[in-house]
């Protein structure tokens, strides 16, 4: 079992250890083991019982004043999507392995709001792309980002990608739609089993059919 300093990035040379411990769950088995959701062995790191998989936050009062939508709702009824993660470090309108694929996002948006006439309400960096027809949650300060967590509560449901969004919905008991591309990550390593996982596989960026998601949401 080594011990080795390294920085917080998956390390191959980890791969060849029967048991790597760690206080990081990035380095340690999780790496090794495909099916090992992080919080057992962050859990198993510890040696403390596994714990519940829905988040329970502890949050104070979220001033409205730290978060605002870049334009008023249209509508009654509205959803709440995340399709880019990470801080856009691939420049403007690139996409990551992890995201959904921009023409497709475009689609979906174009579904949502023509077949079940709702607004969306985007989750998103100012360095990430915009999709049109979006409405963008603004985040003012570190604790402003909480205000989403209403807006989810008040949502029809949520489609998102494997990043923040995911985790604050499964805070809440919203429908939730969650995109892998298990080429990154997977829903049984990160994920939670009482969202809708839907999954491919892909080098260039999440592909998954719109057509697909909106029969989930439907259902």
């Amino acid at each position: 079992m080594p011990f080795l300093n390294l920085g917080w990035k998956h390390e191959p040379i980890l791969e060849q250890y029967d048991n790597v411990i760690y206080h990081e769950p990035y380095l340690s088995n999780y790496i090794k083991d495909k099916d090992m959701h992080m919080l057992n062995d962050w859990a198993n790191g510890l040696g403390i019982s596994l714990v519940d998989p829905k988040p329970k936050p502890y949050i104070k009062n979220t001033n409205e004043d730290d978060y605002s939508l870049s334009e008023p709702l249209t509508k009654s009824k509205y959803c709440v999507v995340q399709v880019n993660g990470g801080a856009g470090q691939f420049g403007e309108n690139v996409n990551s392995p992890r995201d959904y694929r921009l023409d497709l996002v475009q689609k979906l948006i174009f579904r949502i709001k023509k077949q079940l006439d709702l607004d969306v309400v985007c989750f998103r960096l100012e360095s990430e792309p915009k999709p049109s027809d979006t409405i963008t949650f603004k985040s003012k300060s570190e604790e402003g980002v909480l205000g989403i967590l209403p807006l989810i509560e008040n949502a029809e449901f949520v489609v998102t990608i494997d990043s923040a969004l995911m985790h604050f919905a499964a805070c809440t008991d919203k429908k939730t739609i969650t995109l892998w591309n298990t080429s990154q990550t997977s829903p049984e390593r990160i994920g939670y089993t009482f969202q809708t996982n839907l999954t491919c596989y892909n080098d260039i960026a999440i592909d998954i059919d719109p057509n697909l998601i909106i029969e989930k949401i439907v259902e």
